[in-house]
């Protein structure tokens, strides 16, 4: 008897339909549970594993003592446990899911030992190798899969892209030209070739004029080349198509601005600088950039290229970029791996690495990414701001705080005080965060907010609101206000204050009415507009509001429990208690909250426990939307 699997689509091109296995394994969860599998009692003399229905591979039945113990449970991969062979296979496809490339990578090397010559495995190899940054690995079975008789173009294609990056950094292009022209077609490579074609013609001192009519990347990689072979004018066209682009990414408009000034066209450098200073007006980088006459390398997103290995490294980066963006993200961390095996040095693709890690909510990685970028690389101000965010992220706020202050010591960005003080806030420091943001407000900016700031005196309006300094949070908020007088949320946090006080309720009311009308889905405003109508009395006229806003946030405690209050206003008692119940049980709910709602659930609404619901405070809602 055999147990059958049926397993996931894994993100790497390789299907796996259905896994026969006869031995013991099983997968442990991130929880601690094992999801186990009954597997034959007898031994087999073998075990099939397949994919597709198609392609298999016979492994042989093994005892628990054929793995190396290390494998049998690895210190570091503890989650995975593999009996045999073929618990090997399935623990490998079940850490790549999880994202341990590693130990995906680990157990399919004892496959390998055993099956060198099977197309399936080695396959495999070339992906989860290359995943883990094991990238001589990969290529070694990119060559041993070329070697074999199969006609898998797709994977055949990946292990030529594999070699030939290869070859570059090794420095031999007649091996790159032959591999190039082996190459079989499939979507990736017909993308990649005309840039490996561009930097071998460029060995040659000659523009590969292909390029000028394909995708925007390869656009950006002719830019590289005409300047790397000093051709002018291809360069001038280039740029001028690049320029055309209605859709273009801020970061290639900066790279185009660098290139210009690397080429010594300050003129047009500085006026792009000015155009996206007025999108980026937070951007330190820019921001320094503009006030310069010459090229400044340690702020330019435009590196020089010294050799084709570099060109093709950014090639390679730019290819993981679009598949970050379209959410492939595994295909996109084994071309950032192959970006990096080509250019250690290439910051932009360790500031990828990092997001990629984000994605997975593996805050260690990503920190560990920001911390290669050196304080010379253009991408230094914004990794210092995303390593501090990754930090918290990771529950070390305190260190988040301490490495903000050690960056803004070092840089004087402002953005580090703006991120220090939203830090403080949103981990309810408020007497931390007030000191911060008036120290932005008082004295970096000589309390002349420019516009593209104003968004400081909302968060320091929303401080001194936590802190009852409320004429001062009024103030403030009215100030944003003044810079952006429809922002829907500083409508809504300044009425639904305003009601939660029982001041000036009509205006409130008009804030409130104006701010749901440009967010009609969003529940707390929509929980807002209901509050004000039960602070004016107006109960039958708040039950619809508060049981839409119940709707769209079912597990917020605040706007459960000002249904429940507005149900009891009106009659409604025991739906009233079903929703102050619900309110109870919400994960999310504090002391002050809890205390009164257990107050009403035994005495109803009275006298003294409304006076407190109309003051039910803005200090238990989710209401601050940054």
């Amino acid at each position: 008897m055999t147990t059958k699997f049926t397993l996931p689509v894994v993100a790497t091109g390789i299907v796996l339909g259905t896994a026969l296995a006869g031995g013991a394994f099983y997968y442990k969860a991130q929880n601690g549970s094992p999801l186990t599998a009954d597997m034959p009692s007898a031994p087999l003399n073998s075990a099939k594993i397949s994919l597709n229905d198609q392609d298999s591979v016979t492994l042989p039945a093994d005892n628990f003592d054929t793995l190396p113990s290390s494998l049998k449970r690895p210190a570091h991969h503890a989650h995975y446990e593999a009996d045999n062979l073929s618990g090997a296979f399935l623990s490998s496809l079940f850490a790549q899911r999880h994202q341990q490339w590693d130990a995906a990578a680990t157990y399919l090397d004892v496959l390998q030992d055993y099956h060198t010559t099977s197309p399936m495995i080695l396959k495999k190899a070339i992906v989860l190798e290359m995943g883990a940054n094991n990238p001589n690995a990969a290529i070694k079975a990119a060559k041993d899969f070329l070697a074999l008789d199969n006609d898998d173009y797709n994977s055949r294609a990946l292990a030529n892209l594999f070699i030939i990056a290869d070859t570059f950094k090794q420095h031999d292009y007649d091996a790159a030209r032959a591999q190039l022209s082996a190459m079989p077609d499939d979507g990736l490579t017909l993308f990649m070739k005309p840039v490996f074609q561009g930097w071998l013609d460029a060995m040659d001192n000659t523009f590969y004029k292909p390029l000028l009519h394909g995708h925007r990347m390869h656009l950006l990689n002719a830019a590289y080349i005409a300047h790397y072979i000093g051709d002018k004018k291809n360069l001038k066209k280039v740029l001028s198509l690049l320029e055309s682009y209605e859709d273009l990414p801020n970061q290639d408009r900066e790279r185009i601005a660098d290139i210009y000034m690397a080429t010594g066209q300050k003129s047009k450098a500085k006026d792009l600088y000015a155009a996206l200073i007025d999108d980026m007006p937070t951007s330190h980088r820019l921001v320094l950039k503009a006030k310069e006459d010459d090229f400044q390398p340690a702020l330019s997103l435009y590196q020089i290229t010294q050799d084709p290995a570099e060109g093709l490294a950014y090639a390679v980066y730019e290819m993981a970029n679009l598949l970050f963006n379209d959410g492939a993200h595994d295909s996109a961390r084994i071309f950032t791996n192959m970006a990096l095996y080509l250019d250690p040095s290439l910051d932009g693709a360790h500031i990828l690495k990092a997001k990629l890690a984000l994605e997975f909510e593996n805050y260690a990685q990503a920190v560990q990414a920001y911390s290669q970028i050196p304080q010379t690389s253009p991408y230094y101000y914004e990794s210092q701001l995303e390593k501090a965010k990754a930090l918290d992220d990771a529950n070390a706020y305190d260190k988040a705080i301490a490495h903000l202050a050690s960056y803004y010591k070092k840089s004087n960005d402002l953005q580090a005080l703006i991120l220090t003080g939203d830090l403080q806030r949103q981990h309810e420091n408020y007497d931390q965060a007030l000191r911060t943001y008036n120290a932005i407000i008082d004295n970096h900016l000589k309390g002349i907010t420019p516009a593209n700031l104003w968004y400081l005196h909302y968060t320091r309006g929303m401080v001194l609101e936590q802190l009852n300094q409320w004429e001062a949070a009024r103030s403030d908020l009215n100030k944003a206000l003044e810079f952006y007088p429809n922002h829907p949320f500083v409508l809504n946090f300044l009425g639904y204050a305003m009601a939660d006080r029982g001041e000036d309720l009509d205006e409130a009311l008009g804030m409130i009415d104006k701010a749901l009308s440009m967010q009609p889905y969003d529940g707390y405003i929509t929980d807002s507009l209901g509050w004000v109508y039960y602070q004016m009395g107006r109960y039958n006229d708040a039950v619809p509001y508060l049981e839409r806003a119940v709707e769209l946030m079912p597990a917020d405690p605040v706007i459960n429990d000002h249904l429940g209050d507005a149900y009891w206003q009106v009659g409604r008692k025991i739906e009233a208690r079903y929703q102050w119940k619900r309110a109870k049980n919400a994960q999310s709910i504090d002391a002050d909250l809890l205390a009164k709602i257990d107050d009403k659930l035994a005495q109803g609404l009275t006298e003294d426990n409304v006076i407190q619901a109309a003051h039910s405070d803005i200090h238990t809602s989710k209401k601050q939307q940054d």
